[in-house]
């Protein structure tokens, strides 16, 4: 369990692993540059100010929770299948609030 929790972000476990890369805005760059997702994690800030930040998961379910939290300060850059999930989540948000 050790090392399982050592290897990837959060407490869920799927038979995938996945690279998880984030790019979140200027604003918000300077909070998330601070914090410790995964003792692994990768980060860059570029010119504008934007941070990418790019950690290990082998489960969507608890990375879309943080993903969702920081609105449209952060998009996700990949993979595809995460991006995919976060657009369905989104559109089922803007269902209640219509």
């Amino acid at each position: 369990m050790k090392q399982f929790i050592r290897q990837n972000f959060g407490i869920f476990s799927g038979k995938e692993r996945y690279k998880v890369t984030l790019s979140f805005s200027p604003q918000t760059s300077r909070w998330v540059k601070e914090q410790v997702w995964h003792k692994s994690q990768k980060t860059k800030i570029d010119k504008k100010g934007r941070l990418t930040l790019t950690i290990p998961v082998s489960d969507f379910r608890e990375i879309k929770r943080e993903i969702l939290k920081f609105g449209a300060d952060v998009e996700v850059i990949s993979p595809a299948a995460l991006k995919k999930e976060i657009k369905e989540e989104i559109k089922k948000m803007q269902k209640i609030y219509r």
